[in-house]
């Protein structure tokens, strides 16, 4: 099954430090959730939660500052 997840946020920040931080899966540490995150391929990822259970993630289209 795939599912899309859209989100929209304004924040009183640069929009390019937001973007870079959201889009770093080796530094997560701002994430309570996340018990780690591994990295499998430069477009591919999965989350592991805190109770046991993961997300994978395919990177299918980035748009630097707007689409990620």
């Amino acid at each position: 099954m795939k599912r899309k997840s859209v989100y929209k946020q304004i924040l009183g920040y640069n929009v390019t430090d937001v973007f870079e931080v959201v889009r770093n899966n080796r530094e997560t540490s701002w994430r309570s959730d996340l018990e780690n995150t591994k990295i499998i391929s430069e477009k591919e990822f999965r989350e592991v939660f805190k109770n046991g259970n993961a997300t994978e993630f395919y990177m299918t289209k980035l748009e630097p500052n707007t689409f990620y």
